[in-house]
């Protein structure tokens, strides 16, 4: 199982909240556009 986030838009306190829901969860995939910018920076394989 993954998950996907996305829109972010600086609002830590909600990802603080959806990144805990995920660990709770164990899902251990998480794909969103933090990904691709990442990715494009050379930082994620």
């Amino acid at each position: 199982m993954f998950a996907i986030i996305s829109d972010i838009h600086s609002n830590l306190e909600a990802l603080t909240m959806v990144l805990a829901d995920i660990e709770k969860r164990g899902i251990e995939r998480v794909r969103g556009k933090f990904a691709i910018d990442l990715q494009q920076q050379g930082q994620l394989q």
